[in-house]
């Protein structure tokens, strides 16, 4: 069972890890990239990472990876549903 304080700290670092995550559109869009020019640097097609940017289809752990990387951020920082 958890104390009150202990309940206290899990919100708040909950809380700080949501604010600091950013949707793939969002990342995308920094770079100023297209949908095309994304998948085409993921080596996917469009309409897949287009499924991904819907929130349609899971994302390979690999391509997560990738994705990190490619949009200079850390995997914590990519908003995957």
């Amino acid at each position: 069972m958890l104390d009150n304080n202990s309940s206290i700290i899990t919100k708040t670092a909950e809380g700080v890890m949501n604010n600091m995550q950013y949707s793939l559109k969002e990342l995308r869009a920094r770079k100023n990239w297209t949908q095309k020019e994304t998948a085409a640097r993921l080596g996917v097609s469009v309409q897949t990472y287009n499924a991904w940017e819907k929130d349609v289809s899971r994302v390979a752990v690999g391509k997560v990876i990738a994705m990190a990387d490619l949009f200079g951020v850390k995997l914590s920082e990519i908003k995957i549903y």
